[in-house]
């Protein structure tokens, strides 16, 4: 038959003094959730959690790259944040992640995906740990030592199932979609305020591309959202500093 899917959008304060059952959860064959819903549950008492109170057969995190690295890599104090203990807080029986960017700018993004999943001596940490992940990778990758690569991807091969958009099973591509089409979009701003924070915005962006190629220019993508939600949002004293 069909699945049974929940959306769980967490649980206000009226809800968590109401000590809401987590019959809706359990009877689901799929629970949709947010990272924000489950991080809110962390300082809550057991009786009064929803997804940290279920055992789960399988957890899958989607944009798993959100899995937080602990917050001091290096050492045998390493900090873990909220969400880390979040994650590390769910019960279950099996571990997945998915992920079209699982390293966004370093190789310690890593990290707290293979928290998650539990790979050993790779997620080895605290005071009982060896840091395995801080002697043998990033320590040797800041180096620029070529075998950190190899022990990366010796890993990764092991934990990893990659798909692409031309890889094909059965003679036909597995994901079939429509042709792209582009379309340019000119808007033209009534206020010259907006003409003056877009031009700062294109003087930003170009300004960072100089200095350190694509990847530096990463950084302005705060700043894209806030003028996109009104240009008045942006600070220009602050932007003209960077």
């Amino acid at each position: 038959g069909a699945l049974r899917v929940h959306v769980h959008h967490g649980a206000g304060a009226v809800e968590k003094r109401a000590n809401r059952d987590t019959e809706a959860l359990r009877m689901a064959d799929v629970v949709l959730t947010t990272y924000e819903a489950l991080r809110s549950e962390v300082p809550w008492k057991h009786s009064e959690r929803f997804l940290l109170r279920v055992h789960w057969w399988r957890v899958v995190l989607d944009e798993s790259q959100n899995a937080p690295k602990p917050q001091q890599v290096g050492g045998h104090k390493s900090a873990l944040g909220a969400m880390n203990n979040a994650l590390a807080g769910l019960s279950r029986c099996h571990s997945w992640l998915m992920s079209g960017t699982p390293v966004n700018n370093v190789v310690d993004d890593l990290l707290g995906q293979l928290m998650f999943l539990g790979v050993e001596p790779y997620s080895t940490r605290g005071a009982e740990g060896d840091a395995f992940w801080e002697r043998e990778v990033s320590s040797r990758w800041r180096l620029r030592d070529a075998d950190a690569l190899e022990v990366v991807l010796d890993l990764l091969g092991c934990v990893m199932m990659r798909h692409s958009k031309v890889q094909k099973a059965g003679g036909e591509a597995i994901v079939k979609l429509p042709p792209r089409a582009e379309e340019v979009v000119k808007v033209r701003l009534q206020d010259p305020s907006e003409r003056v924070v877009y031009g700062e915005l294109e003087r930003f962006a170009r300004q960072q591309l100089l200095r350190g190629g694509g990847g530096a220019a990463a950084g302005q993508t705060r700043e894209l959202q806030l003028a996109a939600t009104h240009p008045s949002c942006i600070n220009l004293e602050l932007l003209a500093e960077r």
